[in-house]
């Protein structure tokens, strides 16, 4: 079998991380889809809010996960997220 390359998404329906290694848990990719972007109905997904996909998803160097390199609780990474999703996201 050839490994062409590793993907996960910290983020719900944001970009993809590439990984260079992965840790496999009973849940999956370690990391993977730790936060999500929601309104006041529920999950937002690329699907419905393509904006979102042009925002890519990561982590740091704690494991934190990241909007466009920013915590992902940080005022500045809900305003990238609200630029693509809505002002209720």
């Amino acid at each position: 079998m050839h490994v062409a390359g590793l993907w996960r998404y910290p983020v719900k329906s944001l970009g993809a991380e590439a990984l260079r290694t992965a840790t496999l848990t009973t849940d999956g990719v370690a990391g993977d889809r730790l936060v999500h972007v929601r309104d006041g109905r529920g999950v937002l997904t690329g699907r419905t809010r393509h904006g979102l996909l042009s925002l890519p998803g990561g982590t740091d160097a704690g494991g934190t996960p990241t909007v466009a390199g920013r915590r992902w609780d940080s005022p500045s990474a809900r305003t990238a997220v609200q630029e693509r999703a809505g002002q209720d996201a």
